[in-house]
């Protein structure tokens, strides 16, 4: 997200270099259309970003659909003599796609 966020800067700079080279604005007119510009694209790209990122974190399965995938024995004995935590890192292993909240509701429900 740096990454993104340090490009749209980069972008910014070049583009208000340019309209002052130009002589299409004054330095600080420039710095202020340039400045709203990446305010409006960096809000625009968190927001995607975050939709994005919220979307991938909803999982397709209900509980009982990873209930189903899973070796549930293996999981409650893991569980049992290990904790919680490696068994619900196992049951993501063996369900990737599921999130950790429905990995922990699953393990807890064993």
């Amino acid at each position: 997200m740096l990454k993104i966020f340090l490009g749209l800067l980069v972008v910014a700079a070049v583009a208000w270099l340019a309209l002052v080279l130009t002589d299409a604005a004054k330095p600080s007119d420039a710095l202020v259309t340039v400045g709203g510009a990446f305010v409006i694209l960096a809000a625009i790209t968190d927001a995607t970003m975050r939709h994005k990122r919220q979307a991938r974190q909803r999982s397709p399965f209900s509980l009982d659909d990873i209930r189903q995938r899973v070796d549930s024995d293996a999981l409650r004995q893991l569980r049992d003599s290990k904790g919680e935590v490696p068994a619900v890192k196992e049951l993501r292993k063996q369900v990737p796609e599921a999130s950790l909240l429905d990995a922990t509701k699953v393990i807890r429900s064993l």
